[in-house]
């Protein structure tokens, strides 16, 4: 039984749009877009799916966990989130929908990267000594740091992989558990990419995905009308988080030449209701933003975002260091 995929059954009940969204576009052309629901599947899951059905052969085994990450199944102590979290500036507290559809978002942009800027970018990951994620969100945080007020530390949503140390089935289940990064904000006492990746892997090392796996599958116990409760518990709270970073990593089909290029767009809802997300399709980076209707749904807005995003990007990969 996937139970965390039962969690977006139950967002789509409160009138989230709980798909994950894939574009599929030839070079020069508009995409062409597929949505997934995210009850069915993870973000690896859903696009190795859609590559099968399309023909490709080359992805009958899905990435793998790191055994670097799989230190422990309990964290060693409690886990807490910071008390006050930076909050959107713009952000529309009485938003309310009705539907999956009144929630599907509007405001959303992306970028494909050439592959000399995508190897760019993994050596200016590499030169600061930290992870392309680390870098990638130090930049991400960076960026957005005048739309925040700064009233404490941006709280990020990272998914992390965990197939290899667990097993749902179909292998395209939802096998993933997301960390919560709280980083600075830029302004006062920014984070450096350094202080973003020692701080990803603390959180490993503390075993803060398994503490999530361990809560996302609390339907073993409690079922669905368990989970149902402790969604609308949640929701009371008016707790929600920064945004969600999430990178599908390095795919490659084998092919001599890439034909089209792949967008990759997580859900967001109005507890999380940001998300930038990456993935490489044949060594060509794709970076996309959307934003839930609560806080933007103007596409220009979307827009900004990204290119404030690169911009930073660019300005690590051009200092050399």
């Amino acid at each position: 039984m996937d139970w965390v995929g039962q969690w977006y059954v139950l967002q789509e009940e409160r009138g989230e749009f709980a798909r994950i969204r894939f574009g599929c576009a030839e070079v020069g052309c508009e995409p062409e877009w597929y949505t997934v629901p995210h009850k069915d599947a993870d973000g690896i899951g859903a696009f190795a799916d859609l590559l099968r059905r399309r023909g490709y052969g080359a992805f009958a085994t899905l990435p793998q966990m790191r055994q670097s990450d799989d230190t422990t199944r309990f964290p060693l102590r409690p886990l807490r989130p910071p008390a006050q979290v930076a909050a959107w500036m713009d952000f529309d507290t009485d938003w309310s929908g009705g539907s999956p559809q009144d929630a599907c978002p509007s405001s959303m942009h992306w970028v494909i990267l050439s592959e000399g800027q995508t190897r760019r970018v993994e050596e200016a990951a590499l030169g600061q000594g930290v992870s392309l994620n680390s870098l990638l969100l130090w930049a991400l945080n960076r960026a957005l740091g005048p739309w925040l007020d700064r009233s404490g530390p941006a709280l990020w949503s990272m998914p992390v992989n965990l197939r290899g140390a667990v097993a749902v089935m179909p292998d395209t289940a939802n096998q993933f558990a997301a960390i919560d990064i709280d980083i600075a904000c830029s302004g006062e006492a920014p984070a450096a990419p350094k202080d973003v990746h020692a701080r990803i892997r603390q959180l490993l090392a503390q075993g803060a995905h398994w503490q999530a796996w361990n809560s996302w599958n609390v339907g073993e116990r409690v079922g669905i009308n368990g989970m149902r409760m402790l969604l609308q518990k949640s929701l009371q709270s008016g707790r929600r988080k920064t945004g969600l970073f999430s990178n599908l990593g390095a795919w490659d089909d084998g092919k001599t030449a890439p034909t089209v290029d792949w967008i990759f767009l997580a859900p967001v809802t109005k507890e999380v209701p940001f998300a930038a997300c990456v993935l490489n399709w044949r060594g060509r980076l794709t970076a996309a933003i959307q934003a839930h209707p609560a806080l933007a749904t103007d596409p220009q807005r979307a827009a900004d975002w990204l290119d404030a995003w690169m911009k930073e990007l660019r300005g690590v990969c051009d200092s050399g260091a």
